[in-house]
């Protein structure tokens, strides 16, 4: 077990190494935009592969997820914050601006249950920290970097907790 640690350790550390080919706040250059075609593909519409960024949060998140199974807490905490950094926060203030042609002002944005996980991992340091303010932020974000059904239920026990903790700090 503890091989297979390391090995998945280094092989997310490396694939993490290549967030740093996106500029802060995620605006990267586009990558992965167009798949090879399969000449003996079905013509059925072939799904969008995921953008650079994506890619990225996911090795980020996973690296980050890694070096909290190796006990290395502290070492973790700057993958989670890069993957998290990499999708679009709710507070930018930018609306979500698309054509016809499927051009936006977005594509370049991290998305899905990576980003969402590490913002909850971020929330929950946090949380730990009673640092309610910053555990809310993260938890707002988190609803909005499309989490899955399971991601959504913790992001609401995590904001039941958070209310409390935030209650109870007023009530002194």
């Amino acid at each position: 077990r503890a091989q297979r640690l390391d090995d998945g350790l280094a092989d997310t550390l490396f694939a993490a190494g290549l967030t740093d080919r996106f500029a802060p706040g995620g605006l990267g250059a586009p990558m992965y935009r167009a798949m090879i075609p399969n000449p003996n593909a079905p013509e059925l519409p072939v799904p969008t592969p995921l953008n650079g960024a994506s890619l990225a949060a996911i090795a980020d998140a996973a690296a980050g997820d890694f070096l909290l199974a190796s006990k290395k807490s502290s070492e973790a905490l700057p993958y989670f914050q890069r993957a998290a950094a990499l999708g679009r926060s709710p507070t930018s203030g930018t609306p979500r601006v698309s054509n016809a042609r499927g051009d936006s002002n977005f594509s370049a944005d991290a998305t899905g249950p990576a980003v969402a996980h590490a913002l909850l991992m971020l929330a929950q340091i946090a949380l730990s920290h009673n640092d309610g303010q910053t555990a809310m932020n993260y938890l707002n974000a988190a609803g909005g970097a499309n989490p899955t059904a399971e991601q959504r239920t913790q992001i609401n026990d995590l904001q039941m907790q958070n209310a409390r903790l935030m209650n109870n700090a007023n009530n002194r």
